[in-house]
C-alpha cells in the first residue's frame, strides 16, 4: 500500500488525483505522522504602529479557503502607497492606511469565520450542504459574480460597491 498504513485507501485517492504524490506518500508509514492544522483568526486594529505597519496575513490572516494571503497583501500595499503619498507625514499616512482597510478587510474577518466550519467541520450534514451548494453557485450569475469578486480581493461586503478594477 503506497501512502500509509495497509487498508488504508487515503492514498490511493491521492494518487489516483495526482500520481506524482508517489514519492511523498512512500514516506508516511504511520497516520500520527501527518500533522493536522488549526486555523486561527487574526483580527488587529489599527493595522500599524508607531514605526511599523502589518500587512498581509501577519496583519489579518484569513482560512486557506478564501486564498486571500497574497490578494489581501497586494491590495494593502497598494492602499499604503496611496495613503503615503496623499498624506504629510508617516504618521498620517499610517493612520489614514488604517482606516481606509476597515471596512474592505472586515468583510474578509467576517467571510472567513463565516465560512471556516464549512470547510473545516468534520459534520457529515455540513459537508454535503457544502458539497452541493458551493458548486452549484457557479451557476447562478449573482452568486458567481460575488464569488469571483471575493476570490480576487475586491469585494467590501453585501452593501459595498466592491472595489474598483482598472482593467
Amino acid at each position: 500500500m503506497t501512502g500509509g498504513q495497509p487498508g488504508c485507501r487515503c492514498g490511493d485517492q491521492i494518487l489516483r488525483l495526482d500520481p506524482r504524490a508517489e514519492g511523498m506518500l512512500d514516506q508516511i508509514d504511520d497516520a500520527g505522522a501527518v500533522l493536522f492544522s488549526r486555523y486561527h483568526d487574526v483580527a488587529m486594529w489599527p493595522w500599524h504602529g508607531d514605526r511599523i505597519v502589518f500587512v498581509g496575513d501577519a496583519a489579518h490572516a484569513t482560512s486557506p479557503q478564501l486564498g486571500q494571503g497574497a490578494n489581501l497583501a497586494l491590495v494593502d500595499a497598494v492602499e499604503l502607497a496611496d495613503a503615503i503619498a496623499a498624506e504629510g507625514s508617516i504618521a498620517d499616512a499610517l493612520v489614514a492606511y488604517s482606516r481606509t482597510r476597515r471596512r474592505h478587510l472586515g468583510f474578509y474577518q467576517f467571510a472567513t469565520r463565516a465560512l471556516t466550519p464549512l470547510f473545516q467541520s468534520d459534520s457529515r450534514a455540513i459537508g454535503w450542504i457544502r458539497d452541493r451548494v458551493f458548486p452549484a453557485s457557479r451557476w447562478l450569475r449573482p452568486l458567481r459574480r460575488r464569488m469571483i469578486r471575493t476570490m480576487i480581493g475586491a469585494d467590501r461586503g453585501l452593501l459595498r460597491r466592491p472595489l474598483p478594477l482598472a482593467i
